[in-house]
């Protein structure tokens, strides 16, 4: 199996990598629209097709390149689970000269999966430490701002 790593998806692996998503517990409800932002304004993004050119694995990294990257949207489509492919991407995640200065590389996942990244060094954060979550609903305006 012959897999290229790349780093810009065109609109159709952008199709599939909202489908891939779509199946998802986390992406189920992501629009094309949404996608495309979200993936050209990641710091980094990981990727692999196959020869034809068909996405079969995504990643994309926020990161400031120095205290903090966080990976976000890892995906592997189905007919490519188990045979290795998460785990070789995952590798040049934490391999790549861009993130060769980051104190912390992190991520959050479900108890199912840490199994997986537990293999390659990840473990859970400090027990003090919790995931706090917001949804977040932009305010009403109140009107305009008056002199005092």
């Amino acid at each position: 199996m012959e897999l290229f790593l790349f780093s810009e998806l065109n609109s159709s692996q952008l199709k599939t990598l909202e489908k891939l998503l779509n199946k998802t517990y986390w992406g189920k409800e992501i629009t094309y629209s949404d996608l495309y932002t979200t993936v050209s304004q990641s710091s980094l993004v990981f990727a692999y097709k196959n020869r034809e050119g068909h996405l079969v694995a995504f990643a994309r990294v926020l990161t400031d390149f120095i205290a903090k990257a966080f990976i976000l949207d890892f995906v592997v489509a189905d007919e490519f689970q188990g045979l290795g492919v998460g785990s070789k991407l995952l590798d040049e995640i934490i391999n790549c000269p861009d993130l060769k200065k980051v104190h912390h590389l992190e991520l959050y996942c479900r108890k199912d999966v840490i199994p997986f990244y537990s293999r390659v060094g990840f473990k859970k954060a400090d027990k003090e430490l919790k995931l706090l979550c917001r949804e977040h609903t932009p305010r009403k305006t109140l009107g305009p701002i008056q002199e005092i």
